[in-house]
């Protein structure tokens, strides 16, 4: 009778009842702690508009997530709003200029779910041969009071990019926000290619285990918070040669690693 008594206490939940990230998400699904995220490659996002809405009407975990974050949209100046826009979310787009030395592919899209929030601005971007990168500041309708608000950075570091200035430049940036917003969540998301942030952020944690395209980890995600995701692995939109990822807020304990920054800046090249 003993043994049965220390089983039952020792149980921790009754057997048959739903448990894991993606059962909190659907039950949930606009009180996580963080944002849940979908990312993905497009490799030209016009022609693939009519199956991102299809996914997100039909699988129930892409459409409860915060944020829908796309790399190599392939969009320009030409290209209105209105063709990329997405019913019930807030659109950012960051299209590859003709001053960046290279029109041709490229280009950053973030939709924001108007659910999760609807105060978003664009606090920085940046766009050249070596690296794209667009900045969203987010004060969502609900965030724990530990967090002062979610700090979103989207990248894209081209496979012939100088992957020294790439991941200079991202220093820089992510430390000054760190600096200004320190008890803030800070997301560096994007295709990576070879780039690795933490050869210069080293107290960032990198979430992506899995493949994403061929056996290559090029689309990672980093954060300040450690065991912040559980990334799930998704079919790729469309033609793409890039898995999909869906990026699930972990379950209870988080903590934001808030630290100062020291101030050590690296010199790029154009700028001696």
């Amino acid at each position: 009778v003993r043994r049965k008594r220390l089983r039952k206490r020792n149980r921790k939940r009754k057997r048959g009842c739903h448990a894991g990230v993606l059962f909190r998400l659907s039950k949930f699904p606009h009180k996580p702690s963080i944002p849940s995220i979908f990312l993905t490659s497009a490799r030209s996002l016009t022609n693939k508009m009519d199956e991102l809405r299809l996914q997100i009407a039909k699988t129930k975990f892409i459409k409860n997530c915060y944020v829908l974050l796309i790399t190599e949209t392939w969009l320009h100046s030409l290209i209105p709003d209105a063709a990329v826009e997405l019913k019930g979310y807030i659109a950012h787009r960051q299209d590859r200029s003709r001053d960046s030395g290279n029109i041709k592919g490229g280009g950053l899209s973030l939709y924001v779910n108007k659910s999760w929030c609807i105060n978003t601005k664009t606090v920085d971007s940046h766009c050249s041969m070596d690296l794209e990168y667009m900045t969203l500041k987010c004060r969502p309708i609900y965030l724990p009071q530990e967090f002062s608000m979610v700090l979103i950075t989207t990248v894209y570091v081209p496979p012939d990019a100088n992957t020294t200035i790439a991941l200079g430049f991202l220093h820089n940036i992510v430390s000054n926000q760190q600096n200004k917003y320190a008890h803030a969540v800070h997301i560096i998301v994007g295709d990576f290619n070879q780039a690795d942030l933490k050869a210069v952020l080293p107290k960032f944690y990198q979430h992506v285990k899995c493949a994403t395209r061929g056996a290559n980890i090029l689309d990672k995600v980093y954060t300040n918070i450690k065991h912040g995701y559980k990334v799930i692995q998704l079919p790729h939109l469309g033609q793409s040669d890039h898995m999909s990822l869906l990026l699930a807020p972990a379950s209870g304990g988080i903590q934001i690693i808030c630290q100062e920054v020291s101030a050590r800046w690296y010199v790029l090249q154009g700028e001696m």
